[in-house]
């Protein structure tokens, strides 16, 4: 095969990537963050969306794309120092450049840094991106603006030019983020991340009637000009127990649920889900992190001395003596393990904890058997330390995976839970990890380390403004941004699989079903290709 062949295939296969779904539907397929969830929910979340309706099939591989080299080059002025870097493009086709302006003050202190990007293209269309790229979320601000240069090298082709700025992660510094780009003609907004930023720039967007994409989770800065598109717990949880319903036949669901505004937002779509399929009365407990009796919380939860002292009561009379005796310790902790914390700073190594039945086994007695609590399936929407702390103390009280399904959201999606023994049988909704893993591949190979959880959004937000912009070229013969264009009903296939915006201006995602096993974490159920119109 000669160069030009390989170019014309490689170009071809780079044009199916971003095509909208339904186009799909005619031989074309269209290529569209954390326990950030916990910083950015509502306190006093409203009712949640309606979820979508989707349909399941076994999704498409789709295929792996050629990431270009950087080089940079520094060029220094007077009052600001210009950075150009230059990207390298395939044989034929034109170089890109980013344009990094760093003003300083007259003391020469830095005061902020502009970033345009573009293919030298002389009209080309100006994307804002306003990220938090100083301050305490620099690191996932700085992984969402290398995805969505990725992005833009990747399948935008030449019209795209980014204009990005720092918000400090602050809503000051978002309003000043956001009226520098307006000032520099960006006909649509990608960013802020956090929910404080995005409600600060709103009155300022719905004014310009720019239509501005948020990374927040936090459902209620949706409205007007603004979509939100972070992973939105209410398609999870329906997700999830939609599952549960179908293909196991639990039906008496509880819930252990962070005392904090995402523990809302579960607790206010786990009751939907219950109103909706009239299921059984719920048990549902609050949990905060740090709690000096959380284990007694949780010894109560799992309703271990009710289901324990019913086990004794079933023994002959003459054995029930040595379990019935108060001469036993309840619980012994190793004295060379550290302190147990419902949330710890590190991992530590598992507690050895000792119960009145582990010391009657080794006195020969007869094992005394524990029957199951009075729910078959619990949802657990934590991560983290947290979860494996709240999971091994569960396992101890004898709540275990034969009897309780355990459930978790978004929050599970690491591939460090299947270390956890406790947690192996358990499932939760997710987006399919092989499309994000090539993805990640591709950020690891140009910027030597992994990614955040989260980056996927900025890859897939501007492969969004990308065919939505070559959409509006085609039929108006300029670039437009309109609500109707994000809201179109088929949707779109990105990264984290297939998504679309509702009319309340909120991301819908087809997720997948996974389970943790103890050879790490499989689908069990594949998410969907497409929405059921």
């Amino acid at each position: 095969m000669n160069m030009n062949s390989f170019l014309s295939i490689l170009f071809a296969a780079l044009c199916l990537v971003l095509m909208p779904l339904n186009m799909a539907e005619a031989g074309f397929n269209f290529f569209t963050i954390s326990e950030d969830a916990e910083e950015t929910a509502p306190n006093n979340p409203r009712t949640p969306p309606p979820q979508p309706d989707l349909e399941r099939a076994q999704p498409k591989t789709e295929p792996a794309i050629n990431v270009p080299s950087f080089r940079t080059d520094q060029v220094p002025k007077a009052s600001e120092t210009t950075i150009q870097r230059n990207i390298d493009e395939p044989p034929g086709r034109e170089r890109a450049v980013s344009t990094e302006r760093r003003i300083y003050n007259k003391d020469r202190s830095q005061q902020r840094t502009v970033v345009n990007i573009n293919r030298r293209n002389a009209n080309p269309i100006r994307v804002g991106v306003v990220l938090p790229l100083s301050g305490s979320y620099k690191t996932v601000g700085q992984d969402l603006l290398k995805a969505a240069e990725l992005a833009l090298f990747d399948i935008a082709q030449d019209s795209l030019e980014l204009i990005v700025r720092d918000t400090t992660g602050s809503p000051e510094g978002a309003k000043e983020a956001v009226r520098d780009v307006i000032e520099e003609g960006a006909q649509i907004i990608l960013g802020p991340l956090l929910s404080s930023e995005v409600k600060a720039v709103a009155p300022i967007v719905n004014s310009r009637n720019i239509t501005t994409v948020g990374f927040t989770t936090d459902w209620t800065a949706a409205g007007d000009d603004i979509f939100v598109m972070g992973f939105m717990p209410f398609t999870q949880v329906k997700r999830v127990i939609d599952y549960t319903l179908e293909s196991t036949g639990r039906r008496y669901f509880s819930a252990i649920i962070p005392n904090s505004p995402y523990g809302n937002a579960i607790q206010t779509a786990f009751e939907n889900q219950v109103f909706t399929y009239q299921l059984p009365e719920i048990k549902m407990t609050q949990l905060e992190g740090g709690r000096a009796d959380a284990n007694l919380i949780l010894r109560n939860f799992s309703e271990y001395d009710e289901r324990r002292n019913q086990a004794i009561m079933s023994l002959p009379e003459e054995l029930r003596g040595p379990y019935l005796s108060n001469n036993y310790t309840d619980e012994v902790i190793d004295p060379s393990a550290p302190p147990r914390r419902l949330i710890e700073p590190q991992r530590t190594e598992r507690i050895v904890l000792k119960s009145p039945d582990e010391i009657a086994e080794a006195e020969e007695l007869p094992e005394l058997i524990v029957p199951p609590p009075s729910y078959d399936a619990l949802i657990l929407p934590f991560g983290g330390n947290t979860l494996y702390s709240i999971a091994n103390l569960l396992a101890h009280y004898e709540v275990n995976s034969k009897d309780v399904l355990l459930l978790g959201t978004g929050l599970w999606d690491d591939s460090a839970v299947a270390q956890e023994r406790a947690l192996h049988g358990g499932i939760y909704a997710a987006p399919e990890p092989k499309a994000r893993f090539d993805f990640e591949q591709r950020f690891k190979s140009v910027y030597g380390r992994e990614p955040t959880r989260i980056a996927t959004l900025g890859y897939d937000a501007v492969a969004l403004t990308a065919v939505i912009a070559q959409q509006s070229l085609r039929q108006r013969r300029k670039p437009q941004f309109k609500k109707e264009q994000l809201m179109n009903r088929v949707g779109f296939a990105g990264v984290d699989g297939i998504f679309r915006f509702n009319n309340q201006n909120l991301i819908e995602r087809g997720l997948a079903i996974l389970q943790v096993t103890d050879k790490g974490v499989r689908v069990i159920d594949p998410a969907p290709r497409k929405f059921v119109q």
